[in-house]
């Protein structure tokens, strides 16, 4: 091939590829439209893990700060303060510009998240948690109830210990009426886990003797058969030992899963809309 004609070639492939850029482009577009409209839609029925995803895969395609404001958003819904706020300090940064009204869906949703970790933090005791979260909503920018809200955390802050009363750190709040679910998960925890390793010790210390017995070799008197028949009869016993060892295990595991992955993100309402004038979908927040 001559040197004309590779370099002809390859001015006709970069023709081929710059008409096709727009295409892609489009198609693109149209993918991110979808996925906005199906995240929008679960998003609607509640489903807010499914419906970040969706608009994470949206904002993959096209760099929309409306698709990065709603995935913020449901993941906040989701009951996923730590995603929301890692992917709200990316928006502050790349979006200055974005619109006033998701700038202020983004600003609700970090103080949200940080006001209700200084008082969780507050409930267990862990003030110097608390402060930092509190300082950090305060500098983000506090209005209206969200004020109120915070002057009751420094409150809570400078007030004094009691010394009368046993400390409360490892109680959960009084006002919380799902407050037993930890508890009772971490003692269902406990004793199952005590049980287990009794009857594993247990069980292997009978089985260590049988051994050393050796029965099964006919080298028994009739007092040590006694005893070897004795041990393997209480095989059964070791078996609901186990059994019941897993079972508080298991509850106590189920109980704190379903304590803690209950949504709590409060009673925010949401109105999703798509627009066929962008890419995005609108989450319009009321608190």
């Amino acid at each position: 091939m001559s040197h004309s004609s590779l370099i002809a070639r390859l001015l006709l492939v970069g023709a081929l590829s710059l008409a096709a850029a727009p295409v892609y482009a489009q198609s693109n577009e149209d993918r991110a439209f979808t996925l906005a409209s199906e995240g929008a839609e679960l998003f609607g029925q509640g489903s807010y893990r499914e419906a970040a995803q969706k608009f994470e895969q949206a904002y993959g395609l096209v760099r929309d700060s409306v698709l990065l404001k709603n995935q913020i958003v449901s993941l906040y819904k989701a009951g996923d303060c730590a995603s929301a706020l890692d992917l709200a300090y990316t928006y502050d940064i790349s979006y200055r510009d974005a619109p006033q009204n998701d700038k202020e869906d983004v600003r609700r949703v970090r103080v949200d998240c940080n006001l209700t970790a200084a008082e969780t933090a507050l409930d267990y005791g862990k003030t110097d948690v608390a402060k930092e979260s509190a300082d950090r909503a305060e500098r983000i920018g506090v209005l209206g109830d969200e004020r109120a809200r915070l002057e009751k955390i420094q409150q809570r802050l400078t007030e004094k210990p009691k010394t009368s009363e046993p400390p409360e750190s490892a109680v959960a709040p009084s006002d919380d009426p799902n407050g037993w679910r930890p508890i009772v998960g971490f003692s269902l925890l406990g004793v199952g886990a005590a049980t287990a390793v009794v009857t594993g010790v247990l069980h292997q210390q009978s089985i260590a003797r049988a051994d050393e017995l050796n029965c099964g070799a006919g080298a028994c008197n009739d007092e040590q058969l006694n005893e070897y028949n004795d041990l393997a009869n209480s095989e059964g016993v070791y078996v609901a030992g186990y059994a019941v060892g897993g079972a508080l295990l298991l509850g106590g595991a189920g109980l704190l899963i379903y304590h803690y992955a209950i949504d709590d993100a409060g009673e925010t309402a949401v109105l999703p809309m798509v627009g066929t004038d962008s890419v995005g979908a609108t989450l319009h927040i009321t608190f």
